[in-house]
């Protein structure tokens, strides 16, 4: 039997909304740190189907580079917000505390159309 919501991506990120309410009603620390935890398995659920759905289009693009670790200084910084923004359950954490990954990008390489509305299908 086909169950099509799961799936969806928009399916796993209202059930990890949910669990992050439930997480707020509870005073267990740990209990709460897990049921976070969940929450986040859950966006990482939304993210494959979402980039699953994505990839379906042909529109593949490979960037190349070098990676840097960067422990402070303003772009360490000004990487926090767009985690935060993908990935709500970072909002609980204390990320700024760790290290970012940046990439160097040296070269690109596409295939297929990458233009906006472009499907490829």
């Amino acid at each position: 039997m086909s169950q099509p919501y799961i799936s969806d991506a928009k399916y796993w990120h209202e059930r990890a909304a949910e669990a992050r309410s439930t997480a707020k009603l509870l005073e267990d620390r740990k209990a709460k740190r897990q049921l976070l935890a969940i929450a986040g398995k859950y966006d990482q659920l939304a993210d494959h189907f979402k980039d699953r759905s994505k990839a379906r289009t042909n529109q593949l693009i490979m960037l190349r580079g070098r990676a840097e670790m960067l422990r402070e200084g303003q772009e360490h910084q000004d990487a926090q917000h767009p985690l935060r923004s993908r990935y709500p359950q970072l909002a609980a954490m204390q990320i700024a505390t760790y290290p970012v990954i940046a990439v160097r990008i040296e070269r690109t390489r596409s295939w297929g159309d990458l233009s906006v509305g472009a499907t490829n299908e």
